[in-house]
């Protein structure tokens, strides 16, 4: 079968997003499938060493388009940024097609959600089925995110986007049980969850894990330094907890790069933390998992939202995976699955007092629960890897291919609508002042450190990477 992935983010970029997607392509293309992807050059932090070639040459074809730069952040930079690569990867797919390889179908996959509108435009152009591929609820995981007002006119118009792209879909895949569960109550399109996970070559052998003994005392928060991931909090609990009982042995390290890393860092002198937190910056995925199996104990936090609750971050799978106890700040799937093995601590996502609770808990039974940590990646290895994954998203295609003959091509009502939902959004924020420009009207049709390991900072860094992908 030949695959065209669309997917904004991918290596060398180090993000969660972009490694499950090159892991995906890897398997697909091991499993005697041709894939071709089409992403964006990088625009996120990359590790010393790494380079496009390095990741390319692995996929049959990876074609690269440019996007704008975030420029610090700010809803109509966002935009921008979204809508740049939804030009540039619709162009690089009428290129393919001009070339003459034509794909059996098209895996699109969101957030942003104006991947979704290009995967529209080609899946119409090559007359080939579309499988959208959602990993976070777009746009109120925005809201979340604090990029967007709840009910305001860019929500709107984002919400019709989401409901124009669910009902263009032939199959819809996502990450988690409630995330399906919302979206089968918005369009009659199948939904088929595919988890993410950890490759299986990745997930710790046994109780004491694969990559040598774990430094003691040690809790590692490892990823993305974003304001969803609301570590503030974690700094100002662990402030409070440290040194009581004797923890004063325990230091606690950030590893990563964010929008918020100079606050935090600010946070932590104003706090005479600087002792017992140390700030490390993002190095590879190698050497980002080998400092997440030397850890006691991991990290994983998110803000308190409602639309967080209906996926699962990544990283549950990846802290699992290393076979190390795990302090969790999340609700939903996720807190099910971490809950099912005895050997993490749980607390309520945005409460201080009940973190503080959960932090001493740690530091004091961290031996039990360091004893229970083996089962950690047993869960992962049985149901959660990158390989089942896979063998579930194979099934959707195969489903959804033999009806690519009855795939039209993009009459004047779709053309017309794709254009009016991709200006609106752009032109959301630039029509504050001046007159309100409007499409024409609709007219009756007739018939998408230097040293090796560690990481160089590109564009600046904000939370556009989707809560279930953020490291």
């Amino acid at each position: 079968m030949k695959i065209l992935i669309i997917a904004q983010y991918f290596p060398p970029d180090i993000t969660a997003a972009a490694f499950r997607i090159f892991d995906t392509a890897r398997l697909l293309e091991a499993n005697g499938h041709e894939v071709h992807v089409i992403t964006a050059l990088p625009h996120r932090s990359q590790a010393d060493g790494d380079s496009v070639a390095e990741y390319d040459r692995q996929i049959s074809r990876v074609l690269r388009t440019r996007v704008t730069h975030l420029n610090g952040g700010g809803f109509l930079n966002y935009i921008r940024h979204y809508v740049s690569f939804m030009v540039g990867s619709a162009w690089l797919g009428v290129k393919h097609r001009l070339a003459h390889w034509k794909p059996d179908v098209i895996w699109a996959s969101s957030p942003p959600l104006f991947v979704g509108l290009s995967g529209v435009v080609l899946s119409r152009l090559f007359r080939i089925p579309l499988v959208v591929d959602i990993r976070d609820i777009w746009p109120a995981s925005a809201v979340g995110a604090g990029q967007l007002s709840a009910g305001g006119r860019a929500y709107r118009i984002g919400e019709r986007m989401e409901q124009y792209v669910y009902h263009q879909a032939t199959h819809i895949t996502c990450v988690a049980r409630p995330m399906q569960e919302y979206i089968r109550a918005k369009t009659r399109t199948s939904v088929t969850i595919v988890y993410n996970g950890a490759k299986a070559s990745d997930i710790a052998d046994g109780p004491d894990g694969h990559h040598g003994p774990s430094n003691d005392h040690t809790l590692l928060y490892a990823g993305n330094l974003g304001r969803v991931q609301q570590l503030d909090l974690l700094i100002r609990a662990w402030t409070s907890v440290h040194g009581r009982n004797g923890h004063s042995k325990w230091i606690m390290k950030l590893l990563g790069t964010g929008a918020a890393e100079d606050d935090l860092k600010k946070l932590a002198k104003d706090l005479g933390a600087t002792d017992s937190i140390v700030f490390l910056p993002p190095v590879s995925r190698q050497n980002a998992a080998r400092e997440m199996a030397q850890a006691a104990a991991l990290s994983v936090n998110l803000r308190p939202d409602k639309t967080f609750e209906r996926t699962i971050p990544s990283k549950v799978f990846d802290c699992m995976a290393a076979g190390r106890p795990i302090l969790a700040g999340v609700s939903g799937e996720g807190r099910e699955i971490l809950e099912s093995t005895g050997a993490n601590i749980c607390y309520q996502p945005g409460n201080q007092q009940d973190l503080e609770q959960a932090l001493e808990q740690l530091m004091r039974d961290y031996q039990r629960l360091q004893l229970l940590a083996y089962r950690n990646p047993q869960v992962i290895r049985n149901g959660y890897t990158r390989e089942r994954a896979v063998e579930a998203l194979m099934r959707v295609f195969d489903s959804a291919v033999p009806n690519r003959s009855f795939v039209p091509a993009m009459g004047a009502d779709d053309q017309w609508q794709y254009r009016r939902l991709a200006s609106q959004f752009s032109r959301e924020n630039s029509l504050k002042s001046g007159a309100d420009e409007r499409l024409p009207e609709r007219k009756p049709a007739h018939t998408y450190k230097s040293s090796p390991g560690q990481a160089r900072k590109q564009a600046p860094l904000g939370d556009e990477i989707p809560i279930s992908d953020r490291q």
